[in-house]
């Protein structure tokens, strides 16, 4: 990325990424300078990620066909995406953030060597309770998440900065 900075925010399901994104888009001092990259996703949008557009399987596939995503992704089940479009959009701001997944880390810093990989995190039990209230997964779709943040765990040299978000 040329200009500005690329911000690449990942971390577990429930660790409060939505949550502190959305905080960051509310800091009046930094008005006007963040630019919240827009995802595209192949399951149906929630409340709580309004920069998600819902894209069919489909439609997915062939947004990856014709090369109109500058980055996708596979995470719990479903795909992501970013278009070259709000890759272009990003450029434009001092400071551009993107919710992303920590198996895509390697790759995106391939292609964007300049990236800052942002991880947050919480206590294993926070995260559960947290999956629990958002009622989107039962029981053993919460175990999953979790055990796959726990395989995820050999990427830790990869984040240039950590946020333990354990509190409200």
């Amino acid at each position: 990325m040329s200009h500005g900075r690329l911000l690449y925010v990942v971390g577990p399901s429930g660790a409060g990424k939505d949550s502190l994104i959305k905080r960051l888009q509310s800091e009046s001092r930094l008005q006007g300078q963040i630019y919240l990259v827009k995802r595209l996703v192949d399951r149906p949008t929630h409340e709580s990620t309004p920069l998600d557009e819902y894209l069919s399987a489909d439609d997915f596939q062939a947004a990856i066909n014709k090369k109109s995503l500058a980055m996708y992704w596979q995470a719990n089940q479903h795909q992501y995406g970013i278009t070259h479009t709000e890759m272009a959009q990003a450029k434009r701001h001092s400071i551009s953030v993107i919710n992303g997944s920590r198996a895509y880390i390697a790759d995106l810093k391939k292609e964007f060597p300049g990236v800052e990989v942002v991880h947050i995190t919480a206590n294993e039990s926070i995260i559960k309770e947290r999956l629990k209230s958002r009622k989107r997964e039962d029981s053993n779709q919460i175990e999953l998440r979790v055990e796959r943040s726990q395989a995820l765990s050999h990427l830790d040299h990869l984040y240039d900065k950590e946020i333990c978000n354990d509190s409200s």
